[in-house]
């Protein structure tokens, strides 16, 4: 059988398939793995998007019906929000994914929300002193904040 699953991605699912006690599916959740990448457009199994196609194909395979229950992130892979997708997507999945007909074909980073800085700054309070900083509290405001907080608390007091 060919299933096209990278190692990593063989163990997690069956690790999880094992503690749902659904190892039995195993066998057709790796032959709807290659069908669901197809209509993905061949989308490459690295991750995050393999992870997002074995789930994909888990539900399908789960619910006894193909994209009867679809994840938000494998929406956002077939319309686009992620980038382009290296081949054609099934226009039928696609239709699924979006009943009204809204694709998103301009760079990913056009539909991110708009930062505001002064927010930012504001919130952060006295812990941004480099670029680095601010860089690691946009992407991770609370996680960074208590980081910087420690790492700065003889300036700060």
């Amino acid at each position: 059988m060919d299933a096209q699953v990278p190692g990593g991605m063989l163990s997690n699912l069956h690790s999880q398939l094992k503690g749902q006690g659904k190892l039995d599916l195993m066998p057709q959740i790796l032959e709807e793995i290659p069908r669901v990448r197809a209509d993905a457009g061949y989308i490459p199994l690295v991750t995050p998007t393999s992870q997002i196609v074995g789930t994909q194909a888990s539900l399908n395979v789960m619910t006894g019906q193909r994209y009867s229950m679809i994840t938000s992130e494998f929406k956002n892979i077939m319309l686009g929000k992620y980038g382009r997708l290296p081949g054609p997507a099934n226009p039928d999945v696609v239709a699924k994914c979006s009943p009204d007909g809204i694709i998103y074909d301009q760079r990913p980073g056009e539909y991110a929300e708009k930062t505001d800085m002064a927010k930012v700054i504001a919130d952060a309070g006295p812990v941004l002193h480099t670029k680095q900083d601010m860089l690691l509290y946009l992407l991770f405001p609370q996680p960074a904040k208590t980081f910087l907080t420690k790492k700065y608390a003889a300036k700060i007091a």
